[in-house]
C-alpha cells in the first residue's frame, strides 16, 4: 500500500565534517543575529506556543513521553521537534539549552532525535549507545534505541529494548505504543491493533502519537478494511506533521485501490480539487477511479465503458493517461487497468510530483510485476531514486525478504554490477561493491548474498 506522511528533509552534516555540536553551536549564532535584525517586521512564533502534551490515563496506565525526564525546557524542546514547523526552532532552542546545561546527560534523548532529522542514524546510535554505557539507567534512551531496531524490522532487538525500557518507566509512552505495533505486525494481534485505533482516536493524545498510531493501523494489510478505513479518516480530524492535503489523498488512493469503492473515493476527491485543482497525484486518483470501474465492466474499450475511460480523459486538460501509466508499478492492482490506457506513451525514468519514477515506485512497494514492467520499457536498473541508488535501497532492511530476492534477481538480470558500487552523492556509502555492503548486514547476509555471489565475477 501506499500512504504519504510529512517529514522535513535531513540535513546531511556527515559531507562536511561538522559535529551536532559545532552545529548546534551555528545555529544558535545565526538564530540569534537573524532574530535581532527581524525583530521589529516578526509576527508572534507559533513555536514558541508549544508545551509539553500532558500525561493521558490509557488502559490503566497514564502515558507521558519520555516518562522519566522532568526538564520542563528539553520536554518543550521535545515538543517542538513533534510539532510540523517547529524542528528548526527546536534545534536553535537546543543549542541554547546545551550551552546553559552542558552536564545533564539527559539531553542526550533530545539531541538524539535531532540527529535522526538533521545528521544520520548512526550518529543517533552511537550517541544513544555511548549515554547508556554511562548511564545504563537511562531509559529514554533505549525507547529511542528501540524505535531504530522497529525500523529496521529486528522486532527481537527492538522488543528485548522497550521491555527493558517499560521496566524501568512503565508509563513511557512511546515503548507502550512501539510494543503495541510489535504485537500487531509480528503476531498478528488484533487487540493491539484495536489500542493502537484507539490511540489514534483519542483527542486527549497530541498529534504526533496519534498520527504514528493511525499509520500503523492503516498499514497492516491484514485487518479488516473497515478498520484501516477509520485510521485513514481519523486523520482528517486532527492536525499533526502531515498535512491535510496528503491525508486526503491517502484516504481517496485506499478507496480507490484498496477499497474499490470508486464512488467514494471519488465523493473524497472530488471536494478537495475544488480548492486546489492543481494536484496533479488528486487527478490521478480520481482517473483511476473511473478507469477501475471501466475495467469491471470490460478490460478493454467497449462501449459498455468507453463513457468511463472519457470521463478518466477528461481531468487531464489533454486528455493523455500518461500520468496514470507512470504510476503502474506502484500497485498490483493497477496493472490491470493498463489496457485501457493503451496509447498513453509510458516514460519510464519519468518522474511523479514526489520525484519518483515507475520503477522507484515500484521498490517502495515490493512489487516486482511493477518493476519488470519499468525495466522492460527501459528504466535503468543502475539509476536512482532521490538521492538513492537503486540498488541501495534493494539491500536496505526489508519487511518481506522473499519479495525482495524477486526483485534483486530481476535488477540483476539487467546488469546490475554486484562488484563495484557507484557511489551515491553527498555520501560515502556505496564505495563498497555491493557484496561488501550485503555482509555488512547479517539480514542482507542470510536473505540476499546467495543472489548476489550467484552473479559476482569475483573468484569464488
Amino acid at each position: 500500500m501506499k500512504y504519504f506522511v510529512w517529514h522535513s528533509t535531513r540535513v546531511s552534516m556527515t559531507a562536511a565534517g561538522i559535529s551536532i555540536r559545532a552545529f548546534l553551536a551555528i545555529i544558535a549564532l545565526i538564530s540569534t543575529s537573524h532574530a535581532q535584525l527581524l525583530m521589529p517586521q516578526q509576527a508572534p512564533d507559533p513555536c514558541n506556543s508549544v508545551v509539553p502534551p500532558p500525561p493521558v490515563e490509557f488502559h490503566g496506565k497514564v502515558l507521558k513521553e519520555a516518562a522519566e525526564i522532568t526538564d520542563v525546557e528539553l520536554l518543550t524542546i521535545n515538543a517542538q521537534i513533534s510539532t510540523r514547523g517547529c524542528r528548526d526552532a527546536a534545534l536553535s532552542r537546543f543549542a541554547k539549552y546545551r550551552t546553559e546545561h552542558p552536564d545533564n546527560y539527559q539531553s542526550a534523548f533530545v539531541e538524539a532525535r535531532l540527529l535522526y532529522f538533521y545528521s544520520t542514524k548512526e550518529r543517533e546510535t552511537k550517541l544513544l549507545v555511548d549515554t547508556l554505557a554511562a548511564h545504563p539507567e537511562f531509559s529514554s534512551a533505549k525507547v529511542l534505541l528501540g524505535s531504530l531496531a522497529l525500523e529496521r524490522y529486528d522486532y527481537r532487538a527492538a522488543r528485548s529494548l522497550l521491555g527493558q525500557a517499560i521496566e524501568k518507566s512503565p508509563n513511557d509512552l512511546w515503548a507502550n505504543i512501539h510494543l503495541l505495533e510489535i504485537d500487531a505486525r509480528e503476531n498478528l494481534s488484533m487487540p493491539a491493533a484495536k489500542q493502537l485505533l484507539e490511540i489514534a482516536e483519542n483527542s486527549e493524545f497530541g498529534g504526533f502519537p496519534r498520527e504514528a498510531a493511525a499509520v500503523e493501523v492503516m498499514g497492516l494489510s491484514t485487518l479488516p478494511l473497515d478498520m484501516r478505513e477509520k485510521a485513514y479518516r481519523v486523520q482528517l480530524k486532527f492536525a499533526s506533521a502531515t498535512p491535510i492535503s496528503m491525508k486526503t489523498q491517502n484516504l481517496g488512493r485506499f478507496l480507490i485501490e484498496e477499497r474499490h469503492d470508486y464512488a467514494e473515493g471519488r465523493r473524497v476527491l472530488t471536494p478537495y480539487l475544488a480548492t486546489e485543482p492543481d494536484d496533479k497525484y488528486a487527478q490521478v486518483l480520481l482517473a483511476e477511479s473511473y478507469l477501475f470501474e471501466a475495467q469491471a465492466i470490460s478490460p478493454f474499450l467497449t462501449p459498455a465503458n468507453a463513457g468511463l475511460i472519457a470521463q478518466a480523459k477528461g481531468i487531464f486538460s489533454n486528455g493523455d493517461l500518461s500520468p496514470v501509466a507512470a504510476r503502474i508499478g506502484e500497485h498490483p492492482e493497477l496493472s490491470k487497468i493498463q489496457p485501457l490506457i493503451a496509447g498513453s506513451i509510458f516514460h519510464p525514468d519519468a518522474t511523479d510530483q514526489f520525484g519518483h519514477s515507475a520503477l522507484c515506485n515500484s521498490l517502495y512497494q515490493l512489487n516486482a510485476e511493477g518493476g519488470a514492467t519499468a525495466l522492460n520499457a527501459g528504466a535503468d536498473p543502475n539509476g536512482m531514486c532521490e538521492d538513492r541508488t537503486i540498488m541501495s535501497l534493494v539491500l536496505e532492511p526489508s519487511a518481506n525478504y522473499a519479495k525482495t530476492a524477486v526483485i534483486l534477481e530481476l535488477l540483476l538480470k539487467r546488469g546490475v554490477d554486484v562488484d563495484s558500487g557507484a557511489p551515491i552523492p553527498h555520501t560515502k556509502m556505496f564505495e563498497s561493491s555491493l557484496i561488501e555492503v550485503c555482509q555488512a548486514d547479517p539480514a542482507c547476509r542470510e536473505k540476499l548474498m546467495p543472489i548476489l555471489k550467484k552473479y559476482s565475477h569475483a573468484p569464488k
